[in-house]
């Protein structure tokens, strides 16, 4: 069938008819598979100029003219192979004069190749992107150049990034700016008393940047926004110093403030239920938790008067 497109996927049998070589080259699989066609098309004509130990003489337009290609082409063509290490190509230069023509040295990669393409039996004779059964057999490391190390693989541009490659391109006096990185500035949680009581005193959470998690939910739940997922809603907010008095009376009972929503509101309801019980007790602990607080903050005052005393009479 001729002049219909046909779909990139559709497959087709290949086969080849039986017979005796006489004239022929032998090309590594690896070449086939990682060169490009220019590239693919000038290596065959140095594989097939020079045998496996042979040695010849051909000018560049010979050279273009059998690789179907232009003398510039060529040119380009074999400075890829040169870099990819498929070839050597050594100039006889005697006083800054090149003497003789350049020697093309076509490589040695059948051990490459054979490394490449022995790994594993299924891989032989599958090409780039074969599927047998849904999978994959695609020979691993395909891309391997002779030299061993990973090549590169490129983008091939097509109308739909053509206009992408066209915005990204330099403009004149690019390379010379700097680089301007635009940096997203840290998102600061906003400042709720209730959730740092909750992580200081019940967590023992100190980060002024902690938020989320049994942290906030507990907090929202004090502060009478949710049900403790199903819980019930707390009777009335509370505020950072109820916190405060709730882990001092868990410690006063022999155990540490719980961490687990559901035993948290537990706990909570079982603090509260003992306060209603003795009315005045609340105001005693708050006062006494005022008290404890005046005389730490003395305590800290007289350790700066005597710590800037030390410094006077050391400097006398």
């Amino acid at each position: 069938m001729t002049g219909k497109a046909e779909s990139p996927s559709r497959k087709q049998i290949i086969e080849h008819e039986r017979q005796d070589p006489t004239y022929y080259s032998m090309i590594p699989k690896m070449a086939i598979m990682d060169l490009e066609p220019y590239e693919l098309a000038l290596y065959c004509v140095l594989k097939q100029t020079t045998g496996e130990k042979g040695r010849c003489t051909k000018s560049n337009a010979s050279l273009a003219r059998e690789a179907h290609m232009s003398v510039n082409r060529m040119k380009a063509a074999r400075d890829v192979l040169e870099s990819k290490k498929y070839v050597r190509v050594v100039h006889h230069i005697e006083n800054g004069i090149e003497t003789t023509p350049p020697t093309v040295i076509v490589r040695d990669i059948w051990a490459i190749n054979h490394q490449l393409f022995s790994l594993q039996n299924e891989f032989e004779g599958v090409s780039n992107g074969d599927m047998v059964g849904g999978q994959d057999l695609t020979p691993p490391h395909h891309n391997l150049t002779p030299g061993g190390s990973p090549r590169d693989t490129k983008e091939e541009p097509n109308k739909n990034n053509q206009a992408k490659i066209k915005d990204s391109a330099p403009t004149k006096g690019a390379a010379n700016r700097p680089r301007k990185t635009r940096t997203q500035p840290a998102k600061v949680r906003e400042l709720d008393p209730l959730f740092d009581a909750v992580a200081l005193h019940i967590f023992k959470v100190t980060d002024p940047e902690a938020k989320g998690g049994r942290i906030a939910k507990i907090s929202t739940w004090l502060g009478a926004k949710n049900d403790a997922h199903g819980l019930g809603m707390i009777s009335h907010p509370a505020e950072p110093k109820h916190i405060e008095l709730f882990a001092a009376w868990c410690k006063a009972n022999g155990y540490s403030p719980p961490c687990d929503v559901t035993k948290f509101v537990e706990k909570w309801r079982a603090w509260v239920q003992e306060l209603r019980a003795a009315p005045h007790s609340l105001s005693q602990e708050a006062a006494s938790m005022d008290a404890l607080q005046k005389r730490k903050a003395a305590a800290a005052a007289e350790e700066q008067r005597l710590a800037q005393a030390a410094r006077v009479g050391g400097a006398a």
